[in-house]
């Protein structure tokens, strides 16, 4: 398998825990990040981008904060208006979701997770 893994260029890793854990965070890593890049080329879509337009214009962003979070703690490696307590930012754009509910609340979940991690005190 180490022979097979080398010539490929892979990495091996010894299995560490919880296979159930293993399997959730590869979905919330892979399934999630896919499914938030394709929230946000909806949003540029909706403004009148192409599909293919939107993805190029966000991929770089998306293909940096990636390789940021790969590198360091949430808290080291953010960027944008949360890492900056921008409250007013925050909420400028969760309102401006607010013609899909379910996304609106998604955002506002996503900065509130962020919050307690960065222990930012401050609201959207």
């Amino acid at each position: 398998m180490k022979y097979l893994a080398t010539c490929l260029k892979f990495s091996l890793y010894p299995f560490i825990g919880n296979r159930l854990t293993y399997h959730t965070a590869a979905v919330v890593s892979g399934n999630f990040t896919t499914i938030l890049f394709s929230l946000a080329t909806e949003l540029l879509v909706k403004e009148g981008y192409t599909q293919e337009q939107a993805s190029e214009l966000l991929y770089s962003l998306a293909k940096q904060s990636l390789e940021n979070a790969s590198k360091g703690r949430l808290e080291d490696v953010l960027t944008g208006p949360i890492a900056r307590n921008q409250s007013d930012v925050i909420a400028n754009q969760q309102h401006n979701l607010s013609w899909d509910p379910t996304l609106e609340q998604l955002y506002g979940t996503f900065v509130e997770v962020a919050r307690k991690r960065l222990n930012k005190d401050f609201t959207p």
